[in-house]
């Protein structure tokens, strides 16, 4: 039994017949064509392609001259800029291999041997074809205008970076902040292209789609990301790269939650108590000023002599990372007996900085370079170091900071943006608002309580 009669016992209909166990056949408009190929399956492929092949035209019937404006208006999007990706469907389009044409549009017919994948993109491409031939008037004015060439979207960024680093230069931004700004607009130039005039809704809603399509990069990042997209489209607006902002530019985006995965950087009592016992002096620092006053590493970095009171066993800061923002309160945290000795000694011989590393040196440096930020982080290394060898679980060190907001949430809600050093945004948050670097006897109750839901109750302070 051929392929021909397997498949007809299967009820599978062939394009073509097999006739006097010979050859393939096709009857197309009352004139019968034949193709000697086996009765196998590779045979009827073959002999549906040579029939396909028979049927090409180079160009159907275009009585209306759809086709020459079509390829002016891909030209178009080429030389302005092509924010909602049409030139790439409009091409495949427009270059298909052609049958001839039936009634109403004359366009492409679908290729017997097409996949399905290129079915769809023909479909898709005539789609933004008829969009486009819907609009026949605006496109006569805009290929009647005289071709001036915009600013393409890498340009603009160039341009925006060159002006952030001006800023770190003369001391408006931190040199973290560019590098930053340099990382988050690599995935704008990665996949939105053309001009910077061309940017509209469409292209931040395609954007937003791209990145939460994306596995490979978690919902908070995706977030930054666009935050940064959005910061650019703003700033072509001021600079009157972009003649009206996008309606959607003010829209919240929604993306992924990544706080389904916080509950793996939370650390135990166990892991506290294991910590302390293992770690030198710089990282029990770490450990205690992360869940005393939800220091981050770079916090850690930043601390002053001039921000800790060890005899009054209080520390007033407002955090390094949103310092320059005008509502970032200063909070005054009560430091508990297990701060204040780690503190003690961990304290530098430098006239202003609490940390040193061991060759004397600031835990954390960042600096522009050849217009790139260079950055290190002593402090970093050595947690990922300690990670290894087991001296700490396999947590960041800003769970701790999580752990001690977590615990504070969910019995004193709207505390935890002091104890983070935020500005308040919730109801609750913006009544229980800390005067700026004041003592509030409200909130040292709060860390009182924290310590006995963090610490292990057998701890005692390490000996001086």
């Amino acid at each position: 039994m051929g392929y021909f009669e397997t498949c007809k016992a299967k009820g599978i209909k062939l394009s073509l017949s097999w006739a006097q166990g010979r050859y393939w056949k096709k009857k197309v408009a009352g004139k019968q064509l034949y193709f000697k190929m086996p009765n196998t399956a590779s045979g009827y492929q073959a002999a549906l392609t040579e029939w396909a092949k028979s049927q090409e035209l180079p160009e159907p019937p275009d009585p209306q001259s759809q086709r020459p404006l079509l390829r002016q208006i891909v030209e178009w999007y080429e030389q302005h800029g092509d924010p909602e990706g049409r030139v790439k469907p409009l091409r495949q389009f427009l270059d298909a291999k052609y049958r001839p044409s039936e009634k109403g549009f004359a366009l492409p017919l679908r290729l017997a041997t097409a996949s399905p994948s290129e079915h769809l993109a023909l479909m898709l491409g005539e789609t933004c074809a008829k969009d486009e031939l819907a609009n026949r008037r605006l496109w006569k004015e805009r290929l009647e205008q005289p071709f001036k060439r915009g600013l393409t979207i890498n340009e603009g960024i160039k341009r925006f970076l060159g002006d952030q680093l001006q800023k770190v230069k003369v001391g408006k931004r931190k040199p973290s902040t560019y590098g930053d700004w340099v990382d988050r607009l690599k995935h704008v130039q990665n996949h939105i292209s053309g001009n910077v005039e061309a940017i509209n809704a469409n292209t931040a809603r395609n954007f937003h789609k791209t990145l939460i399509a994306s596995d490979s990069i978690g919902g908070q990042r995706q977030s930054n990301i666009f935050k940064a997209f959005k910061s650019f489209v703003r700033w072509a607006w001021q600079e009157e790269l972009l003649e009206e902002l996008p309606r959607n530019i003010a829209k919240t985006f929604e993306f992924s939650d990544d706080s389904q995965g916080y509950g793996r950087m939370l650390f135990t009592k166990e892991d506290i108590k294991s910590m302390m016992s293992q770690l030198p002096a710089r990282g029990r620092a770490a450990v205690m000023l992360g869940l005393n006053c939800g220091f981050t590493v770079g916090d850690l970095a930043d601390l002053k002599k001039a921000n800790v009171e060890l005899k009054a066993g209080r520390l007033v800061y407002k955090r390094v990372k949103t310092r320059r923002r005008k509502r970032t309160p200063t909070i005054n945290y009560k430091l508990w007996s297990e701060t204040i000795a780690v503190l003690e000694e961990c304290q530098s011989n430098h006239p202003e900085l609490w940390f040193l590393t061991e060759d004397g040196l600031p835990l954390k440096s960042s600096e522009i370079v050849d217009d790139r930020e260079s950055k290190w982080s002593a402090l970093s290394k050595q947690w990922t170091g300690w990670k290894k060898s087991g001296h700490v679980p396999k947590k960041p060190q800003k769970g701790l900071r999580k752990t001690g907001a977590t615990a504070i949430e969910a019995t004193f809600p709207g505390w935890e943006q002091t104890y983070l050093g935020q500005a308040p945004t919730t109801i609750a948050g913006k009544h229980y608002v800390v005067k700026e670097g004041q003592v509030n006897p409200e909130f040292d109750k709060i860390i009182d309580w924290l310590r006995e839901q963090v610490m292990p109750i057998d701890h005692k302070p390490p000996r001086q």
